[in-house]
């Protein structure tokens, strides 16, 4: 069974969001693909029957905080809530894509967006959730 540290040297995270790196910046990611249970149990059933429905897929991203050009508010604000969206795309690390280094890509937009988040003497971080625009959802790529 091989163990995966993420984040650390040449297993760092490849992030972009509408062409943008923003790797330098993310502090942590969750990638969330589900699906809607729906219930179809009928009558005299003795157990409930689910089958999947609509896609409902998210990424949570944290970031550390900055306002300078061309980096995470400008990029993120540019997009909250935007019908169009960007391409967001995370790739286990910065590496050839392959079966064991994959790449998830969505057209997404940021649905909530955190500009200031931070105490006295911490780092100013954002957590950012994106969903998929309309008729996309998240694919995940091994070549």
């Amino acid at each position: 069974m091989a163990i995966y540290l993420q984040g650390v040297g040449a297993s760092s995270f490849l992030v972009t969001y509408a062409g943008t790196t923003l790797t330098d910046h993310v502090r942590s990611v969750t990638i969330n693909m589900a699906y809607d249970e729906v219930d179809v149990t009928a009558m005299g059933a003795v157990a409930h029957a689910v089958i999947p429905g609509l896609r409902d897929d998210s990424v949570t991203l944290e970031f550390y905080q900055d306002f300078a050009a061309s980096s995470v508010d400008v990029t993120l604000n540019s997009y909250l809530g935007s019908t169009s969206g960007a391409t967001l795309v995370i790739q286990s690390s910065g590496s050839t894509v392959s079966a064991t280094n994959p790449k998830w890509t969505v057209v997404s937009s940021p649905f909530t967006y955190e500009p200031l988040n931070a105490a006295v003497g911490e780092a100013s971080t954002t957590s950012v959730t994106f969903k998929p625009v309309a008729g996309q959802s998240i694919t995940r790529a091994t070549s």
